[in-house]
């Protein structure tokens, strides 16, 4: 009667972060089919503020005191990544699935760590928050590989263009030591999907990390000095031979839907375009006729931004919930694992120390 009753009752989430988890996972989760149990603020007052404006049962300053709430399934760990690891070995720990929010920690070497917890728990989720991989369009640029409809595959060019840092105080988004910085932000979901679509794992880097604007103020105008990037341009090498270049800017002013964010896969028999803003999928023979496309859903959620990250979240909900009801016959293996999370990080990493070696070649 217990196993009954618990298949009957909706999944339940506990979500650690009140910006993308309030504004997006909160509403994108409850969308999907699923209770959220509570939210853990950095701040009492937030938390209070978080209660009343989303309407939840349960709110803290603690994240122990969601680890610890019996009825949860999953938490989603969606706070700076200088406490990841910490936060993701607890949550695992307590009995909880868990879903990490990019970049997976500050380091490969804390990314081991969670991995190695996460191996101690076979049984439980332990999934890097890659969303975009739940998308229709971004599943079907990987099978276009995958049938070999572009024929060889020669190069990948991957632009990511926004203005996502320009009236931002200054903040731990600013400061490297922190895990602040566009490359993890941002560069952590191309390198997933990149290696995800093509079927391969970077095995080298050559890249320039830059700081385009130095001096930030805060929240109360103090200015301080940022040293996290937020242009990064990086080549990636595979093992196959194939290259790909990655450029990320996160000062490109202008409205969002006239900056570029986009896919570009170029091979011998066409080339392959998946646009992040429109969330279209097209591919085109060598005459420079469309062959195919495709467009994304729009989630059906009242999610601010409603966009292609945002819809992939409610999409991965919507699989986790069905996961959670049959986790032997649905199958989610598509996700982003935490080995997954380390190998990227990995990736991050090299770049890292590439930019600090004036763009050597650095093996991942």
């Amino acid at each position: 009667k217990l196993q009954n009753a618990k298949m009957q009752r909706s999944p339940t989430v506990a979500i650690i972060g009140t910006g993308w988890g309030a504004s997006v996972q909160v509403p994108a989760f409850r969308a999907a089919g699923w209770d959220v149990a509570g939210l853990c603020a950095r701040s009492t007052e937030k938390a209070e503020k978080f209660k009343s404006d989303l309407n939840l049962p349960f709110t803290t300053t603690d994240p122990a005191a969601l680890f610890s709430l019996p009825d949860v399934d999953l938490i989603s760990i969606v706070y700076p990544p200088m406490v990841h690891k910490d936060l993701a070995v607890q949550a695992l720990a307590a009995g909880k699935h868990t879903i990490c929010d990019k970049p997976t920690s500050l380091d490969a070497a804390e990314a081991q760590e969670m991995l190695d917890a996460a191996k101690k728990v076979p049984k439980q989720l332990s999934l890097i928050d890659f969303e975009l991989r739940s998308v229709p369009t971004v599943q079907e640029a990987r099978a276009v590989l995958q049938r070999k409809e572009l024929g060889d595959l020669w190069h990948v060019k991957i632009d990511f263009k926004a203005a996502l840092l320009t009236n931002t105080p200054f903040s731990w988004w600013h400061e490297r030591s922190q895990g602040g910085g566009l490359l993890g932000a941002i560069g952590s979901h191309l390198v997933d999907y990149l290696s995800w679509i093509v079927g391969e794992r970077i095995v080298g880097v050559q890249g320039h990390l830059r700081t385009l604007k130095k001096q930030i103020n805060d929240s109360e105008n103090t200015p301080h000095t940022a040293t996290a990037d937020d242009s990064a341009f990086f080549t990636c090498k595979f093992p196959s031979g194939l290259y790909a270049d990655i450029s990320i800017n996160m000062r490109a002013y202008g409205p969002a839907e006239k900056t570029v964010k986009e896919f570009v896969f170029l091979g011998s028999r066409g080339t392959m375009s998946l646009e992040v803003n429109s969330g279209k999928l097209a591919v085109y023979d060598t005459d420079g006729k469309i062959v195919s496309s495709k467009e994304v859903p729009v989630a059906p959620a009242p999610i601010s931004p409603n966009n292609f990250f945002a819809n992939g979240t409610y999409l991965m909900a919507l699989e986790l919930k069905e996961w959670i009801a049959s986790p032997d016959t649905v199958d989610i293996s598509h996700l982003a694992t935490f080995d997954e999370g380390l190998y990227v990080q990995k990736v991050l990493d090299a770049v890292r120390k590439s930019s600090d070696e004036n763009g050597a070649y650095v093996t991942v």
